[in-house]
């Protein structure tokens, strides 16, 4: 069964902004919970959100040349 589906209540996936003055302009957080388990993470810059995303990206590209292996 998929998770983190529209229409679920129990599953929750967030990711939020901020606008700052000074500084670092923009702070970033996530917030998930799923299959029971919570994470909330904060203070995250646009630098972090990019990589977090090209390692998740990195990680699926590698699922899917290993099943097609």
């Amino acid at each position: 069964m998929p998770y983190l589906k529209p229409e679920s209540l129990k599953d929750t996936f967030d990711v939020s902004f901020r606008v700052r003055d000074g500084g670092n302009p923009y702070e970033f957080g996530i917030c998930a919970s799923i299959r029971g388990q919570s994470m909330r993470v904060t203070g995250l810059s646009m630098g972090e959100m990019v990589t977090i995303n090209r390692e998740i990206a990195r990680a699926i590209r590698e699922a899917k040349h290993a099943r097609s292996l």
